[in-house]
């Protein structure tokens, strides 16, 4: 006979599967779906059983055990209804399988009761008829028990198990006979349940499996066909990125070309400053794009000195003064007077602050103000020093929802907060900043957008 504990063993030699807990809960939930008619027909059962020994058991006794099994198979029935009302998810599903195991239980052991209340001494013919309803019960239960061995054992055995011991008690030889063909027929439920239960397991795997391989190729279609449609934005936004700058060199070289003889000296440089400007444009794209693809690829090579960040700071501000200075912008600072020493690549950071500054001066209004911090701080990752670098404007800000976003390729902000270029300046101001194993970031205030930079500090130094 095999115990439920041996099954325990060999369930849990199933559950190893990564989708063990949800297969455990659609059996489960297959369990209750034909909870129904487990009813029904222990219902119809207990009826018969109390009609075929009506003639030879004291009926207050058969209407009180028929009383007493209605009230649990009613119990059993509201617990039906309240599982399919509560719709369980997965990690709830353990819980109402103790409750199914208990109410299964219950049954049993009333049913056995009622074997040895109604099993009539010394009258086999009808000692035989119960234990025929008895078989065909239990035989029934391979169907609707099969979603949990541990219900059927919880049922089947304390019935079997009363059956049986009635009979050797009787002590005759055909009683005997009967009793060894009991525990053969509990073997046999058993390990027919049990290949049910494995084959309704390996089955709800399959589909499972198959529904994660549909899931996992629709999101992989999905994927693809937003990669395809980046690609063709970005190429259609590159077309546009390239053919602006270089359309203005062809064009004013086109007009020096014509007006070489005619054309003054301060109009001819009016052109060759708009051609400069272009290629710069065009270069700068072009950069971008070169800059990335190593950056991506890992080839992109970091050479950290050891410097002060605020030399590479004023450098930037020094190169943009142009720019600052027609839009009539104040750069304030506020500085640190002490430092720690830091080690980082001076022309890599130095093109992050260019990238941010350059922004910040885009989008400041005319006579705005732009501030510029550089102060001692921690690394919240590493709880380790580190010198914070922030830059803010009065620019509007960037959405909220864009955050995070706008340091993803490619990505265009919906507010225009990057205007024109490749949509990957600030990616790859952030690639160049974790490679110091750094953080960047942006938030609003007030007034506009503050991003900044935290750079751990090498205490090796």
């Amino acid at each position: 006979m095999i115990l439920p504990a041996a099954v325990d063993a060999q369930d849990m030699s199933i559950t190893d599967d990564k989708n063990a807990s949800r297969i455990n809960a659609e059996q489960i939930r297959n369990a209750y779906n034909v909870f129904t008619k487990s009813i029904i027909g222990g219902s119809i059962a207990a009826v018969l059983f109390v009609l075929l020994q009506w003639p030879v058991i004291d009926h207050r006794t058969l209407i009180s055990w028929l009383i007493v099994i209605a009230i649990v198979y009613i119990c059993r029935g509201v617990l039906v209804y309240l599982f399919l009302k509560k719709n369980p998810d997965d990690s709830e599903c353990r819980r109402w399988e103790i409750y199914f195991i208990v109410s299964a239980f219950s049954a049993g052991i009333i049913w056995s009761l009622g074997v040895i209340l109604l099993l009539p001494t010394n009258n086999f013919p009808y000692q035989a008829t119960v234990a025929i309803v008895v078989i065909g019960l239990s035989a029934a239960t391979t169907s609707t028990l099969s979603s949990s061995i541990k219900s059927f054992v919880a049922f089947v055995y304390p019935i079997m198990l009363t059956l049986i011991i009635m009979f050797l008690i009787e002590g005759t030889f055909i009683t005997y006979v009967f009793s060894f063909g009991f525990i053969v027929m509990v073997i046999f439920l058993t390990t027919g349940i049990y290949s049910t239960y494995i084959s309704n397991w390996q089955n709800i795997q399959l589909r499972l499996e198959a529904e994660e391989n549909h899931e996992a190729l629709s999101l992989a279609v999905i994927e693809a066909n937003k990669a395809n449609a980046a690609k063709s934005d970005f190429l259609a936004k590159m077309s546009h990125e390239l053919r602006t700058p270089l359309h203005g060199i062809l064009c004013y070289a086109q007009f020096g070309e014509a007006t070489t003889d005619a054309v003054e000296a301060k109009r001819a440089k009016e052109y060759f400053t708009k051609i400069i400007r272009s290629g710069d444009r065009l270069l700068l794209i072009l950069n971008d794009l070169l800059d990335y693809s190593k950056l991506e690829a890992g080839h992109m090579s970091i050479a950290p000195t050891i410097a002060n960040p605020l030399t590479v700071i004023m450098d930037c501000v020094s190169e943009q003064q142009a720019v600052i200075n027609d839009k009539q912008l104040t750069v304030d600072y506020d500085f640190s007077d002490v430092l720690p020493k830091i080690s980082f690549d001076q022309s890599r950071i130095g093109q992050v602050i260019m990238n941010i500054l350059g922004n910040a001066i885009r989008h400041s209004p005319v006579q705005g103000h732009i501030y510029i911090t550089c102060q001692g701080a921690v690394s919240e990752d590493s709880n380790n020093d580190a010198i914070k670098i922030s830059i803010s404007d009065q620019g509007g800000g960037v959405p909220v929802n864009e955050l995070d976003k706008i340091f993803t390729k490619f990505y265009q902000s919906s507010k225009q907060f990057i205007v024109g270029g490749t949509g990957l300046g600030l990616a790859i101001c952030k690639e160049i900043v974790e490679a110091h194993n750094g953080k960047i970031w942006c938030k609003n205030n007030d007034e506009g957008a503050v991003f900044n930079i935290l750079l751990p500090v090498d205490k090796s130094i």
